[in-house]
């Protein structure tokens, strides 16, 4: 008779017990590696752990915006905002899927509180100016930029927007400006360039507008 040997442990019990943080990181690098997924999966495994875990229900809103399920985004990430009432970044992330619902004053909401938990984070100000853009509020859009750009001079994001903001405003000296201001930082922007080129035509410098559209 042969000798008995020990139960071999299974995987799932030899496997070391992942905790939600873990859960949540590895669904992180998931996500922002767009396999939606097993973003979502490891999300799940994290909440199913800690039902109140904010970040996993933060970024399983995130999933689902990404994949055209707004109205159960809208909803996970309010929950993580009850978890976490002080997270500047929730707040940001709630607006920009409310913003692509058009609930727009419930979006503009949404902003003013991330910008009052992050008043000095030039990000909250560019999503702010980016909704007044929709409504057509241009002089507070120029002003929401601007003030963008001053808390963070290295923001070619902020000066580029001010730019198409002044293009279609027919400001093509103060546009073109702005394009180079934010060309000057980050030089390689294809969609900057193209606003530039037409800055450039408007003000009826063909020559310029030719060789720009030919980068």
């Amino acid at each position: 008779m042969s000798r008995l040997r020990p139960r071999a442990k299974s995987d799932e019990q030899g496997r070391i017990k992942r905790s939600p943080t873990d859960l949540h990181e590895a669904a992180l690098r998931h996500f922002l590696s767009k396999r939606y997924g097993p973003a979502e999966d490891r999300c799940r495994q994290a909440l199913t752990l800690d039902p109140k875990h904010a970040n996993s229900l933060h970024l399983l809103g995130l999933v689902h915006g990404e994949t055209n399920r707004l109205d159960l985004a809208v909803d996970l990430i309010a929950s993580a905002i009850r978890c976490n009432p002080n997270n500047h970044e929730y707040f940001l992330h709630l607006g920009e899927m409310l913003q692509h619902q058009n609930k727009l004053d419930e979006a503009r909401k949404s902003f003013d509180i991330a910008i009052k938990l992050a008043p000095n984070l030039a990000v909250g100000w560019i999503k702010l100016g980016n909704l007044l853009r929709i409504q057509r509020r241009y002089d507070e859009v120029l002003l929401t930029y601007e003030h963008a750009f001053t808390l963070d001079p290295n923001n070619a994001e902020a000066a580029a927007l001010s730019g198409g903001v002044l293009l279609e405003l027919r400001r093509y000296e103060e546009a073109l400006a702005k394009c180079d201001l934010s060309l000057a930082i980050s030089p390689d922007q294809v969609e900057v360039l193209c606003v530039k080129g037409d800055c450039l035509r408007n003000l009826g410098r063909a020559a310029e507008a030719a060789a720009i559209y030919r980068r």
